[in-house]
């Protein structure tokens, strides 16, 4: 079963978060048990020469590779599927026409606009360049982001958009949305969750991944008892950090 089938199957899917530009990091996650490995191009530290090494890195190892692209990502997600990245996550996705734009610059003529440049991409997976050009539209993963009100309001019509296989929620993001900026953590305004439970059901109706990004196991745990799917899990930082301070203390008390 390829990547993108068992988004849209009943398995939970897991995935690190990658924002340290340094392939033995994105490595050390790699060769970790994650389903698939999260790279974030919009607020991690990395660009497209960085994001290149650690696609190259996570594919060696035979995991699947998922970008989350900057704002107006369009060009630099083209440059990723090129480089054989298995899906991308769109930020600010907020209407259908925002998802329909961003599928047609993920995909190949006659469903969008995608140039063809997929070199790597074809050597990489051994594919015949025909095949490839005719199958890559249906082995893509497109999540589109909700990650603010009007995103909300425009669910459904997000969620009928041809090519997507899922919705994936920025909470901190949405939660400063629909709080009008009071604050940013989803489990202390009922709005916020409320909505969170409505792109679940959303996403299940039409057939797509219901996705989101936790902070940590605890929320990641809570998220899954919620039914999302496709959950990303802290951060390559902030496992350092965490790691780093456990030790600290545990050295501290003795």
């Amino acid at each position: 079963m390829g990547f993108t089938e068992r988004l849209r199957g009943p398995d939970l899917v897991l995935s690190s978060w990658s924002t340290i530009p340094d392939p033995i990091v994105a490595e050390a996650l790699a060769r970790d048990g994650w389903d698939a490995c999260t790279i974030d191009l919009q607020h991690g530290m990395i660009g497209y020469a960085e994001a290149r090494g650690l696609v190259m890195t996570i594919s060696a190892l035979g995991k699947p590779v998922i970008v989350r692209l900057p704002l107006d990502g369009a060009s630099i997600g083209a440059r990723m599927l090129d480089l054989g990245v298995n899906g991308v996550i769109a930020p600010m996705i907020n209407t259908a026409e925002d998802a329909e734009a961003f599928v047609a610059a993920m995909q190949f003529p006659p469903r969008g606009r995608r140039s063809w440049g997929a070199y790597r991409a074809v050597a990489s997976g051994g594919y015949d360049r025909l095949d490839y050009l005719h199958e890559a539209n249906g082995r893509l993963a497109l999540f589109a982001m909700v990650e603010t009100r009007e995103a909300v309001d425009n669910l459904e019509a997000i969620a009928r958009t041809p090519g997507l296989t899922g919705l994936f929620v920025g909470p901190s993001e949405l939660t400063i949305s629909m709080t009008n900026g009071r604050g940013f953590e989803p489990d202390r305004e009922p709005e916020v969750m409320e909505a969170m439970d409505r792109v679940v059901a959303i996403a299940s109706e039409n057939g797509l991944c219901p996705g989101i990004f936790t902070p940590n196991t605890a929320q990641a745990a809570a998220r899954i008892e919620r039914g999302f799917r496709f959950v990303t899990v802290g951060s390559d930082m902030s496992f350092i950090a965490a790691s780093s301070a456990q030790a600290l203390q545990a050295l501290r008390r003795s």
